[in-house]
């Protein structure tokens, strides 16, 4: 596996790690999660073609009162 390091979001190096190591294991099993939740939030948004929505306002003009007829 190779891994591209970056430093303060500039590149810097690309490293080999090995396929038994701990850390290319967790990367794989960070990579696998990633793909999981990706796959789930595909299948969530899927089913929002079926969700529809209706918005309803109630909107009444204000009342207003010419000069001088409350004194």
């Amino acid at each position: 596996m190779k891994a591209d390091l970056y430093v303060q979001g500039h590149f810097w190096a690309t490293i080999v790690i090995p396929g038994d190591s701990l850390i290319c294991l967790l990367a794989m099993g960070m990579i696998t999660s990633a793909n999981q939740k990706a796959q789930q939030l595909a299948n969530e948004l899927n089913d929002l073609d079926q969700v529809h929505c209706s918005v309803s306002l109630r909107f009444q003009d204000p009342t207003t009162y010419p000069p001088g007829e409350h004194d």
